[in-house]
């Protein structure tokens, strides 16, 4: 589907965890073939804050937020860390734990880069 929307000059945001620098490839191959400006986007949190969402996530069970509705916890997190790989590419970094503003700021200027 990313393909054929930015096939069609569709701009997209596409949210993935993506752990995995072979599991990146095929987006950069995508992107290339296409002609798309790609703009990578590394989400952080410091241990400590990921626990308590987590934490907080586990306790609010199905009547939480409607959109942080889901089945990890802990032992996912955990699990996910180990096995994370740096990204190879140039990419933002964003740590959710403090303001994002000036993240969701930079990454804006980087879209507006955007020449198709």
């Amino acid at each position: 589907m990313l393909e054929r929307l930015l096939a069609r000059g569709v701009s997209v945001v596409l949210d993935a965890t993506n752990l995995k620098e072979i599991h990146r490839r095929p987006l950069y191959r995508i992107a290339e073939e296409q002609g798309a400006r790609l703009v990578l986007v590394q989400v952080k949190a410091p241990p400590e804050v990921i626990r308590g969402r987590l934490d907080a996530r586990s306790f609010q069970g199905r009547s939480g937020n409607p959109w942080d509705q889901s089945e990890a916890g802990h032992d996912v997190y955990e699990k996910m860390s180990e096995e994370a790989e740096p990204i190879q590419r140039e990419h933002l970094v964003v740590d959710t734990s403090a303001e994002i503003g000036r993240a969701v700021e930079e990454i804006l200027r980087e879209l507006r880069k955007v020449t198709r």
